[in-house]
C-alpha cells in the first residue's frame, strides 16, 4: 500500500507551517496560547517553533501589541516568484493575443541552475491541443525554450551542462541538435525544437530581454506536428518573433529586471 501524504510528512515540520501560514492568514494578534489552541499544537511545541522562526527573522513581534507578523527574513525566499510575477503581468496581454492569433498554448519559462521551469502558460482554445502545467522542470538541453535559455551562458557553462545530462537526454537529439537551437536563438532570436523532445511536442521559442540586454525567460508556442507543418510554421514564427518583440518594449518601457541564478 503506497505512503499516505501524512505518513510522508515530518510532524515537526507539518507544525511549523501550520503556525507560520496562520500568522500569514490573519492571526498576528493571537498570543502563543491562542495560536498553539486555533493551530491545534501544544502550548510549548507552538512556544520553541515561534522562537525558532523569530531567531530565523521568518517573524518577529509586533509592535506595540501582542502577536506576531512576518518578518524581513522572508524576502530572499519570495523574491523571485515576485519579480515573475511582475514579468507576467507586464506581458500577459501580449501573451494571450498570441494564442488568441494562433491557437496554439503559449509558456514563459525561466532558468534556475541548469533546468527551465515554467512559471506562466496560456492554453490553446482549440478542442485539441497540447495541454501542461505551471511548475514543470527539466533540463536546459531539451526544447527550443531550453536552448533559448542556454544561449544566454557562455559556451564553456553550456558544454558542462551537456556533458552533465542523463543518457536519456540523448534518446531523440544529439549534443549538436542542442548547439544547433543555441545558435539559432543567438543568431535569429527564435529555435524550434520539432520533436525532440517529444515526437508529438513542437514548439517554437524566442527570448525576452530586459533594458540592459539581460536575458529574463522564453516564451514559446507549442502545438502538435500539424500545427508546425512547413506551410504552418513561417506563420507561426512570425507571430511569435511579433510577440516576443512587443514584450520586449513593454519590459523595457517598465524597465523590469529579475535575477536568475
Amino acid at each position: 500500500m503506497p505512503a499516505t501524504k501524512q505518513q510522508n510528512s515530518i510532524p515537526a515540520l507539518s507544525k511549523s507551517i501550520s503556525v507560520l501560514k496562520a500568522i500569514a492568514g490573519g492571526m498576528q494578534n493571537y498570543s502563543i496560547a491562542e495560536l498553539a489552541r486555533e493551530v491545534g499544537v501544544a502550548h510549548t511545541t507552538c512556544y520553541r517553533i515561534v522562537q525558532t522562526l523569530v531567531d530565523a527573522d521568518w517573524l518577529r513581534p509586533r509592535t506595540g501589541g501582542v502577536g506576531y507578523e512576518l518578518s524581513y527574513g522572508l524576502l530572499p525566499m519570495v523574491e523571485p516568484f515576485l519579480n515573475h510575477r511582475v514579468l507576467i503581468d507586464t506581458i500577459s496581454p501580449v501573451v494571450e493575443q498570441l494564442v488568441q492569433k494562433t491557437g496554439l498554448s503559449a509558456k514563459l519559462s525561466v532558468r534556475q541552475g541548469d533546468d527551465a521551469v515554467t512559471v506562466y502558460r496560456v492554453e490553446s482554445p482549440q478542442p485539441m491541443s497540447l495541454s501542461g502545467r505551471v511548475g514543470v522542470r527539466f533540463s536546459l538541453a531539451y526544447g527550443s525554450s531550453g536552448a533559448c535559455l542556454l544561449s544566454a551562458l557562455t559556451d564553456t557553462r553550456i558544454e558542462r551542462i551537456l556533458s552533465e545530462v542523463s543518457d536519456d537526454t540523448w534518446k531523440r537529439q544529439k549534443p549538436s541538435d542542442v548547439r544547433q537551437r543555441v545558435a539559432s536563438a543567438r543568431e535569429q532570436r527564435y529555435c524550434t525544437d520539432l520533436g525532440c523532445f517529444h515526437p508529438q511536442v513542437h514548439t517554437i521559442s524566442s527570448p525576452l530581454y530586459d533594458e540592459h540586454g539581460k536575458m529574463l525567460a522564453a516564451l514559446t508556442i507549442l502545438g502538435l506536428p500539424e500545427d508546425m507543418n512547413a506551410k504552418a510554421l513561417d506563420d507561426r514564427r512570425k507571430a511569435l518573433l511579433k510577440a516576443a518583440t512587443q514584450c520586449n518594449q513593454l519590459i523595457k518601457r517598465d524597465e523590469l529586471t529579475v535575477e536568475l541564478k
